[in-house]
């Protein structure tokens, strides 16, 4: 059963992102359930842009998530991840 579910997960990957897979997901689409699951997985692959404006969209509540994590001055995980976008990714404007 867990040898099926690899080879499964194996031909999905080798077909889309894991970061596409994550957004298709049912529980990501109805409740941002992988919201933060999401953010880091295009920052994994490279597309920090994308992740900074998804990022930007949690944390203004264009978009919501079912888990809101806050770090210790209670920044949500979002805008903690646009900060460590901001000073370490993007360029200057």
């Amino acid at each position: 059963m867990v040898e099926g579910s690899v080879n499964l997960f194996q031909s999905c990957i080798a077909t889309a992102p894991f970061s596409d897979l994550v957004a298709a997901h049912p529980n990501q689409v109805e409740r941002g359930a992988y919201a933060i699951t999401l953010v880091t997985s295009l920052i994994h692959e490279g597309n920090v842009e994308g992740a900074y404006q998804l990022a930007k969209r949690y944390s203004t509540g264009q978009l919501t998530s079912c888990s809101i994590l806050k770090g210790e001055n209670g920044e949500s995980f979002h805008e903690l991840a646009m900060k460590w976008i901001e000073s370490n990714h993007r360029p200057m404007v």
